[in-house]
């Protein structure tokens, strides 16, 4: 794990740098939340999250706190659309890896908790933005377009990731799974982590794919009726143009 400037600033909500770094070699996310929880200075926070939540590791958790984080520090429309979402969509594509490492008894992966994980933070930023607006967060047609390059380039970083096995132990979504009463998963071989998440991701862009196709199907199905109304216009100009001159012709004779 690289060090960075923060990591030597020494304490970071009252747990020292170089302990929080092990927290994260171990995916022990509720003691690097306690310690963020307790950090007062909001820009410490935001700063140790941009260095640790994403490339080259990707945790799942830390991405979403790092969702809700630059949403506290800019609360605005386009933090949502530009930051915010994306990374929560993708932490979901990391949590559906990292549960795909579990198995119970039965070689059963529980990947219905990555949507679970997914909702109860979409559910926390939904209710930060409340305080701030009584407008639904909605977004226009360019907006939605920013949203989907973004969360796309994250897919693409953590699909790099996968392939060269650098994501973290998925420890922590088996540790959940045992905190629920799930007492008989298991972590599948460490061999096995790589091709297991290889398998999330081409799933996932799959249906990316499937998604472009049925949307460029509805593109071309509007142009093709913008068409015919264009074809429609023309051909009423010229019955309209071709009437007004027979109305001049018979005003002259």
């Amino acid at each position: 794990m690289m060090t960075t400037n923060l990591d030597r600033v020494g304490v970071i909500g009252g747990i020292p740098a170089g302990t929080l770094l092990r927290f994260l070699n171990n995916s022990e996310y509720p003691s690097i939340l306690n310690a963020l929880a307790n950090e007062r200075n909001a820009q410490v926070r935001l700063t140790w999250l941009r260095e640790h939540a994403l490339a080259p590791q990707f945790h799942a958790t830390l991405m979403c706190e790092l969702a809700l984080e630059e949403f506290r520090f800019y609360q605005h429309r386009v933090t949502v659309y530009s930051l915010s979402i994306p990374l929560i969509d993708v932490a979901y594509l990391r949590a559906l890896q990292d549960y795909s490492c579990c198995r119970n008894s039965e070689g059963r992966s529980f990947l219905h908790e990555a949507k679970i994980f997914q909702k109860q933070y979409m559910q926390k930023l939904e209710s930060e933005w409340q305080e701030i607006s009584e407008e639904p967060i909605e977004f226009s047609l360019e907006q939605i377009r920013a949203l989907k390059d973004r969360r796309l380039r994250y897919i693409w970083e953590v699909a790099r990731a996968t392939n060269l096995g650098e994501l973290p132990n998925p420890r922590w979504a088996f540790m959940n799974l045992q905190r629920q009463g799930n007492l008989d998963m298991r972590l599948i071989p460490t061999d096995e982590w790589i091709s297991c998440r290889k398998r999330i991701v081409r799933k996932a862009m799959d249906k990316l794919s499937e998604n472009v196709r049925e949307e460029m199907e509805v593109i071309q199905a509007r142009e093709r009726a913008l068409s015919l109304q264009r074809d429609r216009i023309i051909e009423i100009q010229e019955e309209v143009a071709s009437s007004h001159t027979s109305s001049s012709c018979c005003s002259i004779s």
